[in-house]
């Protein structure tokens, strides 16, 4: 297989924004990290990986950050302390001024709500937090391959998740309807942050749709001419 660049992702969604780009690969299984690491490895091993990109959304923890504003890591901190490629940074920088740089937080828990967006904020200095750049910087780091983390916010520093977006993903990355309307009926007082985080997260995907014509056929990375 010819030289693409793999997009790892929580959810089918992601997913598919990301596959839109024609030397992009992804994968989606934000639900359960080992098996999300075992399937990152299996593809690395069988597949020319030029770039790896954790892509998707993620949650502001700088309050100067808005839905839809697309972040790009510097360096990522958590489970994992990992430096962002440079090269690959420049390159989407120069493709994209609008774009955030800085920290993204990642230690594969959803951090609901606001006290703990906060106090990692103040301990990490990060902009961002999301489930999956851990993992994708440890695969990374073994298979010495360009790194980068790319993400749309979903949800503002002051915003805290409703427990029912904590039960709602999926071992595939699917979300689990039935889970989700079950927590909703069983705490009925989240609903309306329950419509607020889902307008949201549709204007956040919405934008997620927009990274072909953005970012181009490879998302900037600087090696393929």
């Amino acid at each position: 297989m010819l030289n693409h660049i793999l997009a790892v992702t929580g959810i089918d969604r992601e997913a598919r924004a990301a596959a839109q780009c024609e030397k992009v690969l992804s994968l989606a299984g934000g639900g359960d990290s080992i098996r999300l690491e075992e399937s990152l490895r299996r593809i690395m091993q069988e597949n020319t990986i030029a770039g790896l990109v954790s892509f998707g959304l993620a949650g502001a923890l700088d309050s100067n950050l808005k839905v839809g504003d697309w972040v790009v890591g510097s360096h990522l901190t958590g489970n994992v302390d990992a430096d962002c490629d440079e090269a690959w940074q420049g390159s989407l920088e120069k493709i994209f001024p609008k774009l955030k740089k800085g920290v993204i937080y990642s230690d594969g828990t959803l951090v609901s709500d606001i006290a703990q967006k906060q106090d990692i904020q103040k301990k990490q200095k990060a902009i961002a937090v999301d489930m999956e750049s851990h993992i994708v910087a440890r695969i990374a780091q073994e298979y010495n391959c360009p790194f980068i983390i790319l993400r749309v916010i979903s949800d503002q520093a002051d915003h805290a998740l409703p427990p029912a977006f904590s039960v709602a993903m999926q071992p595939d990355g699917s979300v689990a309807i039935p889970a989700l309307l079950k927590s909703l009926l069983l705490k009925p007082s989240q609903i309306p942050a329950f419509v607020t985080t889902a307008k949201a997260a549709t204007k956040a995907l919405k934008e997620l749709g927009r990274v072909g014509f953005l970012f181009g056929s490879s998302l900037g990375f600087p090696d393929f001419g």
